[in-house]
């Protein structure tokens, strides 16, 4: 599932609902509507919590395996969400004792690592690209758009703030461009002091970025030089990593871009 905010949106109605069918933990014995509300609030809430924290637990838990990182991810996550759960149940007429909040903490954290499992898996799924289309395929422009930025031309060394970075919201405007990926018809700009998703045609925003030395290294993806942590090869094109721990896929055929420019 795109993570756009209607794609936020979408996958809170669809857990919400399914969550709320199974009346979970108890839950049959209010009204689904009541459940339903229930589970949108708390999902809603840590979907915008578990944004902001792999913002910032990105750099530091890159390096561990996928499943090191999960459990460390939803462990921490479950502390601000129990806490909204023990707000929540504050309201109802039967408050949760003291005795009670171990067992408590071990439901928060099982509905929290399934989640977070689920959207892990969903952005590296996106970020890998789609798997059904061949290599030669996987590097052609979304949408039948022609290839306007050609490998030499856009490895450039000019000085200057990019043009992309003016469209971003005040805090932005003076990051430092590190990478942007194509998503349906907008476009995430990765900076070292954050990322935003804005309306914009990819190429065009590859065009902006040109005062940047960059390179595509796939349909999806542009990627400055000055964003770039390491770059590992694979049998099947390679992965770069930025500097906040985010995997860039490079695809097959965008290899030798990579190495001509010289950063292998």
């Amino acid at each position: 599932m795109k993570n756009t905010i209607y794609g936020k949106i979408a996958f809170v109605l669809i857990a919400s609902a399914l969550l709320a069918f199974s009346g979970l933990y108890g839950g049959e014995s209010f009204p689904f509507l009541v459940r339903l509300v229930y589970w949108a609030t708390l999902i809603g809430a840590g979907l915008w919590l578990g944004d902001a924290l792999s913002r910032q637990l990105r750099p530091l838990l890159a390096p561990l395996p996928w499943a090191a990182r999960w459990i460390l991810y939803s462990l921490i996550l479950t502390v601000p969400m129990f806490g909204f759960v023990m707000i929540l149940e504050g309201f109802s007429d039967e408050p949760i004792v003291v005795t009670d909040y171990a067992e408590v903490a071990l439901k928060v954290w099982v509905v929290t690592a399934v989640i977070t499992g689920f959207r892990m898996k969903d952005h590296e799924a996106a970020a890998a690209g789609s798997p059904a289309l061949p290599p030669d395929e996987a590097d052609r422009p979304p949408d039948g758009e022609a290839e306007t930025v050609k490998s030499e031309a856009s490895i450039a060394a000019k000085q200057g703030t990019s043009k992309i970075l003016r469209r971003l919201q005040p805090k932005l405007r003076d990051a430092e461009l590190w990478a942007l990926g194509a998503e349906d018809h907008y476009v995430r700009v990765i900076t070292d002091a954050g990322d935003e998703l804005i309306l914009v045609r990819f190429v065009d925003a590859i065009s902006e970025s040109d005062s940047m030395e960059g390179l595509r290294v796939h349909r999806s993806w542009w990627v400055a030089r000055q964003g770039i942590d390491r770059i590992s090869k694979r049998t099947e094109g390679g992965v770069i990593f930025l500097k906040n721990g985010e995997e860039i896929p490079i695809s097959r055929r965008r290899m030798s871009d990579v190495k001509l420019a010289g950063w292998l």
